[in-house]
């Protein structure tokens, strides 16, 4: 779950990240095959659908990758209560 995720150290996450990222491009077919007959996506959409998704997440990891080198990896969220 999520407590477990936030376990992970960040250059870790980014790894398994692209782990995934190389394990759906390996397998494209199948999951292009899943999306047309959970959805009915025509083979082309399922298959455009797949290759922007793991653009997106490429994407995000060297972002975030970026955001580490720059000491900016971690994000601290503080409730502030009403504002007016």
């Amino acid at each position: 779950g999520l407590r477990a995720w936030q376990a992970v150290p960040p250059r870790e996450r980014i790894e398994r990240i692209r782990q995934l990222v190389v394990s759906i491009r390996g397998s494209t077919p199948h999951w292009a095959d899943h999306l047309i007959r959970e959805v009915g996506k025509p083979r082309g959409d399922a298959e455009g659908e797949l290759a922007y998704g793991t653009a997106l997440l490429d994407a995000v990891c060297a972002q975030y990758e970026s955001d580490i080198e720059q000491g900016a990896g971690h994000i601290r969220l503080r409730p502030h209560g009403l504002v007016g």
